[in-house]
């Protein structure tokens, strides 16, 4: 669950457990600085899990149609040998200290990640480093991870909803960056090769285009000597990061897919501004309302479905979408449409949805803080979507601030021009109430 929702509470007058909210407010641990050309965000706690998050920024928009997933493809193929650590002894290297490393291609970058106990911080960083520098790529590693990508890429089509929210998609980012699949299509992936996946090691991996967050009891000085003699080896580079432009629907669409299927699903994908827009705190805050309502009227009231909700997409320009499974679709298109015009209509929304909205935030912010991994994913984010580490101890100022009329007037300003997607039953399509928005 994104960071604003996890400061939500503070928005409805939820009180934190004094040492969290504290901690929030009051981020005295947490350092900012460039090493020779590499952004670090440091934050130094007492837990001996330290978590060390590689940014690979630029996400889609260092992708094009031919080389969808290259970089997912050459991170994960770095796992099967490197230099340093040949063939399995990369694998085996991880594994004997208990550390993980972990791959999470995305829309606005890539997250290269370590997981590990404090005292084999140094044995793990050396084999995370080893797989970024000096992957070896032989024709093993290059079989297995194709094979794996490909067959990832074919489940997705497999799954229904999958399907429904890749249709969606497809729709919503028509000349956007984010219509590039950051984790490759079955044509991209066929045809990328070693030599390919060394060519874009050696253009895209530049100090420039990373951010570095580590978590954990470790020092500084020691952080940084690790830095120096791995990372600080790289060419600086030019690379700028940005947020990418917004994305807009010009009129509502449909597309469908048909399966034999007793169920049939809906996703009707909401254009957001972008993730730094005034508007946005407003934008999830009515989002998570709306997926409140939706919940509640179709599948808890009336019974129409056993999953409906309104997931929100936290990317550098947001998203939303209406995710309904029914059996009767036209049914469920109108309701959706009808709980649209309540907003519109200026009925207050229920207390109901606002206390549950509390909760949710209540659980999801301690959940947040368990672990160095979510820090420092929170430290992120703060960091490139709002320009500073430190406004994630702001959020709930800026969420505080967000009003009844807010709310409504998000809905009047994003919640048209949906575009749907439609997968089961073809001749079901509620075609007219999917283009009524």
């Amino acid at each position: 669950m994104s960071r604003t929702l996890r400061l939500l509470g503070a928005a409805l007058g939820l009180l934190l457990p004094a040492s969290a909210a504290t901690q929030a407010l009051q981020d005295t641990l947490t350092v900012s600085y460039e090493l020779d050309g590499l952004r670090i965000l440091h934050r130094r706690t007492g837990s001996r899990v330290v978590s060390a998050n590689l940014y690979l920024l630029g996400g889609a928009r260092q992708l094009t149609a031919s080389t969808a997933g290259i970089e997912a493809f050459l991170l994960h193929a770095s796992a099967y040998g490197t230099k340093d650590y040949p063939a399995e002894e990369t694998r085996r290297a991880t594994a004997r200290t208990g550390s993980s490393i972990t791959v999470a291609p995305d829309y606005d970058w890539t997250t290269f990640a370590l997981t590990g106990l404090r005292e084999d911080f140094d044995s793990t960083w050396a084999v995370f480093t080893s797989r970024l520098l000096r992957p070896t790529l032989d024709s093993a590693a290059m079989t297995v991870v194709r094979g794996r990508m490909l067959a990832a890429v074919r489940r997705q089509q497999s799954s229904p909803d999958v399907q429904a929210g890749f249709l969606a998609e497809s729709l919503a980012y028509v000349d956007h960056p984010y219509g590039v699949p950051v984790a490759g299509n079955e044509a991209s992936l066929a045809r990328l090769s070693a030599d390919d996946l060394r060519a874009y090691a050696q253009q895209q991996l530049v100090k420039s285009r990373m951010l570095l967050v580590v978590v954990g009891d470790i020092a500084r000085e020691h952080l940084d000597r690790l830095v120096t003699g791995s990372l600080g080896t790289l060419p600086r580079g030019s690379y700028v990061w940005s947020l990418p432009p917004v994305a807009r629907a010009m009129a509502p669409a449909v597309a469908s897919a048909h399966r034999n299927l007793a169920t049939n699903y809906l996703y009707g994908f909401i254009h957001g501004p972008q993730i730094s827009s005034p508007d946005y705190p407003a934008f999830e805050y009515a989002m998570l309302i709306l997926g409140d309502v939706v919940s509640s009227v179709i599948r808890e009231r009336e019974g129409l479905s056993y999953a409906a909700y309104v997931p929100v997409m936290e990317r550098g320009v947001a998203g939303a979408a209406i995710f309904v499974s029914t059996t009767r679709p036209d049914t469920v298109a109108k309701l959706v449409n009808f709980i649209f015009d309540l907003y519109e209509d200026e009925v207050r929304i229920p207390a109901s949805a606002l206390k549950r909205a509390a909760e949710g935030y209540r659980t999801s912010y301690l959940y947040g803080m368990e672990t160095s991994a979510s820090h420092a994913d929170m430290l992120a984010r703060a960091q490139l979507y709002q320009g500073d580490y430190r406004t994630a101890a702001t959020r709930a100022e800026v969420m505080a601030k967000v009003r009844y009329p807010d709310i409504r007037r998000i809905i009047k300003t994003y919640g048209i021009n949906i575009q749907y997607a439609f997968v089961g039953d073809t001749s079901r399509v509620p075609r007219a109430a999917m283009l009524k928005r």
